[in-house]
């Protein structure tokens, strides 16, 4: 995700010696970390080239010496050399490092700070972002170090654990110092729903234990009702982490979607287990991946430690991008997966090949039942250069016996007025939208007036982290923005957001609204809006009180 007024470049200067001299080429490649600064600036008019012609231009992280608590040293091994891990290094995207941590011997590994894992000593971190790493290492004898021990999970569902930034399955026992807060987190892993906690003094879910004494720590997994026939459903997922994110899941009797897969790899299991709870038969029968920003793709490809949506799945059709600029490792390895589907019989399909209907099998509109119906429609970057990836977005509309529900990536204003104008020329315009899933994560960039005007939407659901400071620590551009909030509000009350921000840092997360269901039954206009967090509006949440301006149509 980034935006066209301020983005971050990492800058790698090429020295090629030649008999005249020495010629230096300077290359800028976009991170995707841009801040949020108002409206995208892009005018559509530059020139197109064919996409994904660019060489790879290699990006750079940091990888930083952070605290190691007790008596142990840090070492990390790159190719074979291993040093102790005293100094900041720069590593380039890609790169397999390993950590491990050595023990005085009385002491034992308990688990890291700041990896994507806790407990797993000799862990192989593919760099993707900037890590300060640091461990904890107990003497379990110790009077103020009690152990956290996995119980009996009874059903099919998981258990997973977190300090900080870090969540995995808990499977291993847990040293931690008394007053540490550990944060437990049920998953239903079928066609089940959490039933509660075994050793734990309380039900929420997830559920913060302030660590007083010894645990043993289960969980019960009841069987779910089966989902109701002729009920279309269309799922905003939080994704297991700080970062900010999309992944909508759209269920429709045996026919499943997902449009994206952010935010980091990791996310991934995050994903594969919410999506098992509903999925009749192991396919999903339609991918869409937006464009290639890791916060809308990282979850589609496996890596050494996590296995990506794509391979966990039988997939029946993708569709993606038309063009990308992104020269990222991110786009390279989502790009490998999928073409190691069609390899194996996965149909692939550009957004436009989809609209123009010019490869055999490619179609503006698949049918998926009675009266429903996705479609692939048009936006000019699609086949124009565009000066951020944001607006190459593949943009799609279900249909539901005549109800509309829209999908726009993170389409900027250039991308969503392009949209609109082919609509309004074309084809009547856009139309009335029961459901906008908030473009570009409540930024400022997206979620314009001529858009907006043209979907008056009536629901509005936004994956993202309420108050996060991943792109800046201005609160005025945290997302969801006052900008956005403004322009939705003539419109609608009826907004959602998944995450809330409690500490960026520390990694520290909850659910505002959670994971937020949309569902609508056939033959019917009810809509009902199911929330594993609360069940409030944003304009009612404490945060929104805490840091938004109350717009004039909201009161």
């Amino acid at each position: 995700m980034h935006t066209a007024k301020a983005t971050a470049f990492i800058v790698m200067i090429l020295v090629v010696a030649a008999a005249a001299g020495a010629y230096y080429f300077l290359v800028m490649q976009d991170d995707g970390k841009g801040t949020d600064t108002g409206p995208g600036t892009d005018p559509g008019t530059d020139p197109g080239t064919d996409p994904g012609t660019d060489p790879y231009v290699p990006t750079f992280f940091t990888l930083t010496p952070g605290t190691v608590i007790g008596a142990g040293t840090i070492y990390v091994t790159i190719d074979g050399a291993e040093e102790e891990f005293v100094t900041a290094m720069e590593v380039e995207e890609g790169t397999e490092v390993i950590f491990y941590a050595d023990t005085d011997g009385t002491s034992v590994f308990s688990y890291w700070t700041g990896l994507p894992v806790l407990t797993k000593n000799s862990y192989i971190l593919t760099v993707d972002d900037d890590y300060g790493v640091g461990a904890v290492i107990l003497d379990p004898a110790a009077p103020n170090v009690f152990v956290v021990s996995p119980g009996a999970v009874n059903g099919a569902g998981k258990i997973y654990v977190s300090i900080g930034t870090a969540e995995e399955e808990f499977k291993n026992d847990l040293y931690v110092e008394n007053g540490t807060d550990v944060t437990f987190r049920a998953a239903e892993a079928g066609h089940v729903d959490f039933d509660g906690w075994n050793g734990l003094p309380g039900s929420d879910n997830p559920f913060t234990l302030t660590v007083d004494g010894n645990y043993d720590i289960g969980a019960e997994f009841a069987d779910a009702e089966p989902p109701e026939a002729g009920e279309l459903t269309v799922h905003f997922l939080e994704l297991g982490n700080k970062y900010t994110g999309d992944c909508v899941y759209i269920n429709y009797g045996t026919v499943d979607i997902i449009i994206d897969a952010g935010s980091r790899t990791s996310s991934s299991s995050t994903i594969i287990d919410y999506v098992n709870r509903y999925i009749q038969d192991d396919t999903i029968e339609y991918v869409i991946a937006t464009h290639a920003h890791q916060d809308h793709i990282a979850g589609f490809y496996s890596t050494k430690t996590t296995t990506g949506v794509l391979d966990a799945f039988t997939i029946g059709t993708i569709i993606d991008y038309p063009r990308s600029d992104s020269t990222s490792l991110t786009r390279k390895d989502y790009e490998a997966a999928r073409d190691k589907l069609v390899v194996g019989g996965t149909n692939h399909y550009t957004a436009l090949e989809c609209y123009n209907e010019s490869k055999p099998g490619a179609q503006r509109i698949y049918e998926l039942g009675p009266g429903v119906t996705l479609e692939i429609l048009y936006q000019p970057f699609y086949e124009r250069k565009a000066t951020t990836e944001n607006n190459y977005s593949v943009c799609v509309m279900i249909t539901q016996e005549g109800k509309q529900y829209i999908f726009t990536g993170d389409l900027e204003k250039a991308g969503e007025d392009g949209l609109v104008d082919h609509y309004d020329e074309n084809h009547d315009g856009l139309g009335h939208c029961v459901l906008y899933k908030g473009g570009h994560h409540g930024s400022s960039t997206s979620s314009n007036p001529k858009l907006l005007s043209a979907i008056t939407p009536e629901y509005v659901i936004v994956c993202t982290c309420a108050g996060t400071s991943e792109y800046t620590t201005d609160p005025k551009g945290q997302f969801p923005t006052q900008a956005f909030i403004d322009r939705i509000a003539p419109y609608t009350d009826k907004v959602y957001v998944t995450t809330l921000i409690v500490n960026y840092s520390a990694g520290i997360h909850t659910p505002l609204n959670g994971n937020v269901i949309f569902a609508v039954k056939d033959g019917s206009d009810d809509v009902a809006i199911r929330c594993s967090g609360s069940d409030k509006k944003l304009k009612e949440s404490e945060w929104f009180i805490a840091n938004r301006t109350m717009p004039a149509a909201w009161t």
